[in-house]
C-alpha cells in the first residue's frame, strides 16, 4: 500500500488493486499467470508478484528495471523503493540499484531479516543478530 494504491493478494492468488486510476500500477495492471507467493509494492509507483516457481513480474513505472534487477539472483525476497534506489533483500543480502541499474550499496555482512523506511534512512536488521538493532547505513538515508 502506498498513498495512491492499494494492492491485495486474494485467495485465488490474484492480485486486486484500487486507487487512483492515472497510477501505473491500477491503469498497467498485467495479466499474471501462475501461483502467487509474495505481492511487493515497489515505491509509488510500481509493484511486483512473485510466483511459486521464484520467478518475478512487475508492472509499473520502471517495471523492466525491477525484473532485470530481481533476474540477477537465485532468491528475491523483498523488493523497495528508496529514494532513488531500488533495494533488495536477494539471496539473503542487501542490495541497491540506481535509477540505470547500477549497484550503488550491498550489504553482505549477515543475512537480512527485516527492512523498513524510516526517518534514518533505509534501516534493516540481520539475522544473526540477538538484539532488535537497526543498521542505518549513512549512504541510504
Amino acid at each position: 500500500m502506498n498513498d495512491e494504491v492499494a494492492c491485495l493478494l486474494t485467495q485465488n492468488s490474484a492480485v486486486e488493486c484500487i486507487g487512483n486510476s492515472a497510477n501505473p500500477i491500477i491503469s498497467d495492471t498485467p495479466t499474471l499467470s501462475g501461483e502467487i507467493e509474495r505481492l511487493n509494492m515497489v515505491g509509488n509507483n510500481a509493484a511486483c508478484v512473485q510466483f511459486k516457481n521464484a520467478q518475478w513480474q512487475c508492472w509499473g513505472q520502471n517495471a523492466a528495471n525491477i525484473t532485470s534487477v530481481t533476474n540477477a539472483f537465485s532468491h528475491v525476497y523483498t523488493i523497495t523503493q528508496h529514494k532513488q534506489n531500488t533495494c533488495l533483500v536477494a539471496d539473503g543480502f542487501l542490495h541497491c540499484f540506481n535509477q540505470v541499474g547500477e549497484q550503488s550499496f550491498n550489504d553482505l555482512t549477515g543475512f537480512i531479516k527485516d527492512i523498513k523506511i524510516k526517518s534514518s534512512g533505509l534501516c534493516y536488521q540481520y539475522t544473526h543478530q540477538k538484539t532488535s538493532s537497526w543498521q542505518c547505513p549513512s549512504e541510504l538515508k
